[in-house]
C-alpha cells in the first residue's frame, strides 16, 4: 500500500515507509542531485474500493484515500527537507478505466488530493500528467508502437504457463518472465513491445520507456522556465504546461539503436541548448 499500512497487500512496502527507510539509511540526508519519482496511489485506489487486498475494507473509501494521500504528501515534505530538490509526482489515470466512474472519480480525488497536500506542505514538486499520456495511447495505440492496450484476458502480455502449478488470482507480472519454466510467461515473444499492459493492473516495459520519455520533456520544461525566469510549473505544485506527445512518441525506439546513437540526456547543461531549442536551431539553418 501507499501509506503508512499495508491495507491487507502483505508483502507490499507503502510508500511512505520506502522513504523512511532511504532517509535511514542515509543517515536522514537525501542525495540533492538525485531525481525522485514518487509514483503512488493505485493500491490505495483499489484497496479503498475492495478491488484486492484482504480486509477490512474502508467504510468511507474517499475519507481513506484522502487520508493516504496527506500522509504521503507529508513523508515528500520530509525528502525535501532531506535536501531533496528534484520531485516528480505523476497523476493517476483518471480517465480510466471507461466502465467504472467510481473508480475514475477515485483516482482523480487522489490524484488532487496529493497534489493539492504536496502544495499546502510546501513541496517543490514537478506534476507530471500520466493521465494525458493514456489518453493520447487510448487515442491512437499504433502511434505509440501498441497493438493490444485492455487489460482483459485476451488483451495482456501475460499468460499462465501450463507447465507451471503456480497460479495467482491478481498481479501476474509479478511472477512473468521470459524463462519457459516461469509460472507466466509472455504470450509472444515481443509482447513486451506490443502490449501496454503485463496483466490486469501493471503496465508493460514499452509504457515505462515513453513515461521516460514523457518525464524528460517534464522536468527540462521546468529547467527551462527556470533559467529563463518564466512560470513553467515545478513549483510548488504548478503545472508545467502541455508535453509534446508526438515528440515523445517519435523517441519511442522502434528499432534498435545503431551504436553512435547516444540518444537524448535529460537536460543539457547550464549555458547550453536545451532539447527542444537544439531542434529549434537546426529547423533554421
Amino acid at each position: 500500500m501507499r501509506r503508512s499500512t499495508n491495507g491487507g497487500f502483505q508483502q507490499a512496502i507503502p510508500t511512505v515507509t520506502q522513504i523512511g527507510n532511504y532517509l535511514s539509511s542515509t543517515g536522514g540526508h537525501a542525495n540533492s542531485n538525485g531525481l525522485y519519482l514518487i509514483s503512488s496511489g493505485g493500491n490505495d485506489v483499489s484497496f479503498a474500493l475492495g478491488q484486492t487486498g484482504t480486509g477490512p475494507f474502508p467504510a468511507n473509501p474517499t475519507a481513506y484515500l484522502l487520508n493516504a494521500a496527506n500522509g504521503l504528501a507529508g513523508a515528500v515534505a520530509q525528502l525535501q527537507a532531506a535536501g531533496a530538490r528534484y520531485i516528480l509526482v505523476p497523476d493517476l489515470p483518471f480517465s480510466f478505466p471507461t466502465n467504472n466512474a467510481t473508480e475514475r472519480q477515485a483516482r482523480l480525488d487522489y490524484s488532487l488530493a496529493l497534489w493539492s497536500a504536496l502544495a499546502t506542505d510546501g513541496v517543490n514538486f514537478i506534476p507530471a500528467d500520466w493521465n494525458a499520456v493514456r489518453v493520447a495511447i487510448a487515442a491512437n495505440p499504433s502511434a505509440f508502437g501498441f497493438q493490444f492496450i485492455g487489460t482483459g484476458p485476451a488483451q495482456v502480455a501475460c499468460v499462465k504457463n501450463p507447465a507451471n502449478p503456480l497460479s495467482v488470482n491478481s498481479a501476474s507480472a509479478l511472477l512473468c518472465s521470459s524463462d519457459p519454466n516461469a509460472p507466466y510467461i509472455l504470450v509472444t515473444p515481443d509482447a513486451d513491445r506490443t502490449h501496454l499492459f503485463a496483466d490486469e493492473q501493471h503496465i508493460m516495459s514499452r509504457h515505462g520507456i515513453l513515461n521516460g520519455k514523457i518525464h524528460q520533456q517534464v522536468i527540462c520544461l521546468g529547467r527551462d522556465a527556470e533559467t529563463s525566469g518564466t512560470d513553467g510549473g515545478g513549483g510548488h505544485g504548478g503545472s508545467v504546461g502541455l508535453v509534446d506527445l508526438e515528440s515523445a512518441t517519435m523517441m519511442m525506439p522502434r528499432r534498435p539503436r545503431k551504436p553512435q546513437d547516444k540518444g537524448a540526456k535529460f537536460c543539457y547543461r547550464e549555458g547550453s541548448l536545451s532539447l527542444s531549442n537544439r531542434r529549434k536551431r537546426r529547423a533554421e539553418k
